[in-house]
């Protein structure tokens, strides 16, 4: 018998936590719902209107938060020291468990709440009435396409969420506030790096003073074109720079994740 992975005792343990999906989360999942066709329902009482990219932004907003919270809900329970010995005594591997763990929350629940989330302004736009009203969010993203920021968002995801179960296995008291201020202090310190060893301060400083001066001057529309170029390779080393810092949380979260559930102690 195979240790390590069986694909038939990780079908039995994915089945089990997918049985307790909607049951630990299910409710939440319909209060994020329900925060969205209350921003509906309040704009179009009011008569505000809205970019389909502000809708975009609160239905990425609602996912983080949702995605957040979802290893504590899910299982919260992994490495408590009495409802966790049933967890550690399942007849599954570390890997098993791990891997389950990780198709819950990093792809089945963020998946299912953009779906639904989507689902939710795809039915209040094709309403008659209403601030959405004939304005649909994958039809203008699909006549202007903006492929790195919704990887960006995606990728952003998956480190809020992997930060969050790495928090749920390493802490048994306070875990959503402590994993939520070191995550906040990780990305403090990662951006000191980045300003620490990249930008070329004086430089910046002297040409994103000489770009704001041009701003202030003039009621001309500001082209790509009109940014310093320095600038331009600023945000190509931002964007680099984050997205292989993302990927590195990633894997080392989930290392961590993995090994802490193979030595738990309770």
């Amino acid at each position: 018998m195979n240790n390590i992975f069986s694909f038939r005792r990780f079908g039995k343990i994915l089945k089990k936590d997918l049985c307790e999906f909607y049951s630990r989360y299910g409710l939440s999942m319909l209060v994020y719902i329900s925060v969205y066709t209350l921003y509906w329902l309040i704009l179009s009482l009011l008569n505000v209107a809205t970019s389909v990219n502000e809708r975009y932004d609160f239905i990425i907003f609602l996912s983080f938060i949702c995605g957040y919270f979802a290893p504590f809900k899910l299982y919260g329970y992994a490495n408590d020291a009495k409802e966790g010995i049933p967890y550690a005594m399942l007849p599954a591997s570390t890997l098993e468990k791990t891997t389950s763990m990780v198709l819950n929350c990093m792809i089945i629940t963020p998946v299912s709440m953009l779906l639904l989330l989507f689902a939710a302004d795809t039915l209040f736009t094709i309403m008659p009435f209403g601030v959405f009203s004939s304005k649909y969010i994958f039809t203008t993203f699909a006549m202007t396409p903006q492929n790195s920021i919704i990887f960006g968002n995606l990728l952003g995801l998956e480190v809020v969420i992997s930060l969050a179960m790495l928090g749920n296995v390493l802490f048994k008291k306070h875990k959503v506030s402590i994993t939520l201020l070191g995550s906040i202090a990780l990305f403090i310190v990662a951006m000191r790096v980045f300003v620490g060893c990249i930008i070329d301060k004086v430089q910046m400083e002297e040409e994103l003073t000489s770009f704001a001066k041009t701003i202030n001057s003039t009621t001309v529309t500001i082209s790509m074109q009109d940014i310093p170029q320095s600038v331009h390779v600023l945000m190509n080393y931002m964007q680099n720079f984050l997205t292989v810092f993302a990927i590195v949380v990633v894997v080392l979260s989930l290392i961590g994740i993995y090994r802490k559930i193979k030595t738990q102690k309770y």
